[in-house]
């Protein structure tokens, strides 16, 4: 449990400075590539930087559960992440970029609670 309050704390001190500054500064960071792309890119790139929230919550529950030797849960769970977004990205799509994104934060976001359905049950 102290090496997983050190990683939590470790990812957040390196992710949250990025998140915001993405979330804040993207469209300026993404003007380097056009007007064009920044415009279209923007709010994709904050759904993103979002994102990582999500994404490093099932970095360290993969982590524990190959501490664990958990081989099968870390076989299923990726390809569960895998089918979800393919899914979602068929339904979103016609949302563009903005569908894309979605489906990505929605997919991690429900494999964070499968991972915390299942410490709390022990697994």
């Amino acid at each position: 449990k102290e090496q997983v309050k050190k990683a939590v704390k470790i990812i957040a001190l390196i992710m949250i400075p990025g998140i915001l500054i993405t979330v804040f500064f993207g469209d300026l960071i993404l003007l380097a590539f056009g007007k064009e792309y920044a415009t279209e890119g923007f709010r994709f790139l904050q759904i993103l930087a979002v994102s990582g929230v999500f994404v490093g919550v099932n970095v360290i529950g993969s982590a524990i559960l190959r501490i664990k030797k958990k081989v099968k849960l870390l076989i299923t769970i990726p390809i569960i992440n895998f089918i979800n977004i393919t899914i979602l990205v068929y339904f979103l799509l016609g949302y563009g970029l903005i569908g894309i994104g979605v489906a990505w934060i929605i997919s991690n976001l429900m494999i964070n609670l499968i991972y915390f359905w299942m410490f709390l049950k022990g697994l």
